[in-house]
């Protein structure tokens, strides 16, 4: 039931323009800064290779350019968002979808698999150009690739998380779409707010664990850390678990 309820979404989101436009946005937005970076990179080769770095092609083009979707993700999720659990509420059939054989853990999995599939895709497509731009230039560290998008793939799962807890939350696209972009904001900028606070102790502590920014680099440099995949998989089923307790209080309150 899940899967079938994962495809449901996947299809129902490429029944729309926006699903296509924002693919095709990103993968501009990708091949530029791809191309910037390669530019960059070519100007700098001598000055590299005079100063005896062992940068690869990997740590100074491949993944950086990928990490930029972690940041357009930011804008994409919450528009994707919208079509999740808002329109039922804002079409008073939520009742009747909460009321149906489908129960509600297959019903918020469903959801989130299937607005993070399409996420997926557009991460495979980024992945997939990357490895067909360098073929026959240079070798890759498929490894070092490899965590970058295992990164990506705990990144973009907490993002949908959140955005499915905000879509239970408001009836109005809009609201939703803010509310999701200001909740994945906020977990970039604890961190911010602890190191400009600069105190010490156990909040500061708990600020700096929760921060994403603080949990992301080490994938995009080729480090597999089990405390920041215990992170995403904390806050990710965190989420979830937040959007079952509304969906299944809305049911018991029986509101149309």
């Amino acid at each position: 039931m899940i899967f079938t309820i994962a495809l449901l979404d996947l299809k129902r989101n490429f029944k729309t323009p926006l699903a296509w436009i924002i693919i095709g946005i990103t993968q501009l937005i990708f091949s530029y800064f791809l191309f910037v970076n390669t530019y960059f990179y070519s100007t700098q080769q001598d000055r590299i290779v005079e100063s005896g770095s062992s940068i690869g092609i990997t740590s100074s083009l491949a993944t950086p350019t990928l990490s930029i979707f972690m940041f357009i993700a930011i804008f994409i999720v919450p528009l994707l968002s919208i079509r999740l659990l808002g329109e039922e509420r804002a079409n008073n059939t939520i009742t009747l979808l909460l009321s149906s054989p489908i129960s509600i853990p297959s019903l918020v999995l469903g959801k989130f698999f299937g607005i993070l599939l399409f996420c997926l895709l557009i991460l495979a497509l980024q992945v997939i150009s990357i490895i067909f731009y360098f073929a026959g230039e240079t070798e890759l560290n498929y490894l070092h690739l490899a965590s970058a998008s295992l990164g990506m793939l705990l990144i973009l799962s907490l993002y949908c998380s959140v955005s499915l807890f905000c879509s239970t939350i408001f009836n109005n696209s809009l609201t939703i779409a803010i509310a999701s972009f200001s909740a994945i904001a906020l977990v970039w900028l604890i961190g911010i707010s602890s190191s400009i606070i600069n105190a010490d102790g156990f909040l500061t502590t708990l600020r700096q664990w929760l921060s994403l920014g603080n949990h992301t680099d080490d994938f995009f440099k080729g480090v597999l850390s089990f405390n920041h995949g215990l992170y995403f998989v904390v806050m990710t089923f965190s989420f979830l678990i937040l959007t079952y307790q509304n969906l299944e209080s809305y049911r018991l309150s029986g509101k149309q």
